[in-house]
């Protein structure tokens, strides 16, 4: 895969969960997208900086003919990605759980499911 490594895996991983995610409960994400934003932006751009911090002083290292060459700093856009969809998973996650609708969604299909 050389240079596209890295969003070859990560791209196939994050977006199934959060279209997943999505196709879920758009509605409900919707409704909360201001939260999921202010959360999800802060916390990337956190992470972000401790990659920063962990890659300049050579804590860890990122193999050049894994990833694109696209950098925000010294941090590869990969990282970023990463770290963007890691959060977003997770916020999701807490909306999705949170919402009755959704919880009411689920409780039928999982009623249907198990019916014989």
């Amino acid at each position: 895969m050389g240079t596209l490594t890295y969003f070859g895996l990560l791209l196939p991983w994050g977006l199934l969960v959060v279209l997943g995610q999505i196709a879920l409960g758009g509605a409900a994400l919707l409704r909360r997208w201001r939260f999921v934003l202010a959360v999800v932006l802060p916390m990337t751009a956190y992470l972000g900086l401790g990659d920063a911090v962990a890659l300049q002083q050579g804590i860890w290292q990122i193999h050049s003919d894994r990833i694109v060459g696209i950098y925000v700093g010294n941090v590869p856009v990969e990282e970023i990605t990463f770290f963007l969809l890691t959060n977003l998973m997770v916020v999701q996650g807490i909306v999705l759980f949170n919402s009755p609708q959704v919880r009411a969604r689920l409780a039928r299909r999982l009623l249907r499911s198990s019916l014989p």
